[in-house]
């Protein structure tokens, strides 16, 4: 505890304001949930950014960012998304253990429970692009969008792991966003985490939470009518179901 206070002092001296949200971890409901807490926080910034705690950056990878997506405004897409399973890192190896290539996310595979489930690979001809390629499929851990994307994508609580990803592109699309996979490396993120606790280590009803979010997802895309009422989690109204079937 006090070694956050004094980390925190030093951040606020040298960022501006940061708030943290501190809660016990048996009280935790989950990443989603957790994601929906820190979505309360926004207060009409230009932009957000939605990571992991476990990332590397590259050099002025803010201004970079921006750059971007003003960009692709420029192009006709007011309401850009980048997003992507970031390449990794390893942090005892730093920093040679970092990929220097950006992904994209292809589809891997149905879970039997509904959602789909994604795949990072190599963007092969990334060298020669001017620009962010067009992406079917979503990260959590990078989402870097308009601050609207905070007031029309709220984050689903009873969400807990799986399904989150493919529900929040089909959202989006239906909001009327367009998602794009960055052409250059802006971050790296490490993903094994070897003996390090998850949420599932310490709450043994996850397996519940998680049939919730399950079923959730059915809800949302039609796959079944189990009367549950998605609400403001639910899908936009500026395209449609099918419209991203037929993009996807």
């Amino acid at each position: 505890s006090k070694f956050l206070k004094t980390e925190l002092m030093t951040l606020n001296k040298e960022f501006g304001k940061m708030t943290v949200i501190k809660v016990p971890c048996k009280e935790s409901k989950g990443a989603c949930w957790a994601r929906s807490k820190i979505q309360d926080q926004y207060s009409k910034e230009k932009y957000i950014l939605q990571l992991d705690s476990h990332h590397r950056f590259v050099e002025n990878w803010d201004t970079s960012l921006i750059k971007e997506l003003k960009t692709l405004q420029r192009r006709g897409y007011n309401k850009p998304i980048l997003t992507a399973y970031l390449p990794s890192y390893e942090p005892d190896k730093e920093p040679n253990g970092r990929i220097n290539e950006p992904w994209e996310l292809k589809f891997d595979r149905f879970l039997p429970q509904g959602p789909a489930m994604p795949q990072p690979e190599t963007i092969d001809d990334h060298a020669s692009l001017k620009g962010p390629v067009g992406a079917r499929l979503y990260s959590a851990h990078f989402i870097f969008s308009i601050g609207d994307y905070y007031k029309d994508i709220l984050y689903d609580p009873d969400f807990y792991f799986h399904g989150e990803e493919v529900s929040l592109i089909i959202r989006a699309y239906t909001h009327g966003y367009d998602i794009f996979h960055p052409h250059k490396v802006f971050a790296w993120h490490h993903y094994t985490r070897e003996g390090s606790k998850k949420h599932w280590d310490d709450v043994s009803e996850w397996s519940e939470s998680n049939d919730t979010s399950h079923a959730r997802y059915r809800q949302l895309v039609g796959i079944e009518d189990s009367g549950i009422d998605l609400g403001v989690y639910g899908l936009g109204t500026e395209r449609t179901l099918k419209d991203y079937i037929r993009y996807s």
